[in-house]
């Protein structure tokens, strides 16, 4: 997060904030999402611009697909360079009508760009949204597009979990300790009776 995402992950606090936020409200743990950090490099940084758009895609895939981090990674940074490079992929995805560019010749976020595909794609038929991710994604990755795209609003709940996800570790971690402090209780009682027990 730190080299990713500079002043947003530079706050330890506040990214162990939104890992423990997301961990309570998506079926995705932080491990899956630091690997998909690691996978995806400096691309996830590109992708979206916002940890908290980072974190919420890879948990909502994670939820949809089941991949690990790992893979989710390599998908956002395979898909990252497929809709921006020249070439087929890009002239698919602008000829749905989508913008790869701003006015000012700078990219959009990536996000951005899957929101408007989500928009096209469901105007489609399912042989016709099928060709028009094998067009984007290739064929090994066109499913996992397709994914993405329907869990597109899934990510973008989280990434408002994950923005005001304040306090969220603290709060775990009082949680767990008052978990424990329960079951260390219950241990003393049975031991305390076992005693008894025997004298």
């Amino acid at each position: 997060a730190d080299k990713q995402f500079q002043a947003e992950g530079k706050n330890s606090a506040a990214v162990l904030d939104k890992l423990a936020k997301v961990e309570d409200v998506a079926a995705a743990n932080a491990v899956d999402i630091a690997d998909a950090f690691r996978t995806g490099g400096n691309s996830l940084a590109e992708f979206s611009k916002s940890i908290d758009d980072s974190i919420g895609l890879i948990a909502a895939l994670r939820e949809q697909t089941r991949k690990s981090g790992s893979e989710i990674g390599t998908f956002l940074k395979t898909i990252q360079t497929r809709i921006f490079a020249a070439g087929e992929a890009r002239d698919a995805v602008e000829g749905l009508g989508i913008a790869i560019e701003n006015l000012d010749g700078s990219l959009r976020p990536t996000k951005d760009v899957l929101n408007d595909l989500k928009t096209a794609f469901d105007g489609m038929t399912e042989s016709q949204a099928a060709s028009a991710a094998k067009a984007i994604a290739g064929v090994r990755q066109f499913e996992s597009l397709i994914a993405t795209l329907n869990s597109i609003d899934r990510a973008n709940e989280l990434a408002r979990e994950s923005a005001a996800a304040a306090g969220a570790a603290e709060e775990k971690r009082t949680i767990t300790d008052a978990k424990l402090e329960r079951q260390l209780g219950k241990l003393v009682a049975a031991g305390e009776t076992l005693a008894e027990a025997l004298g």
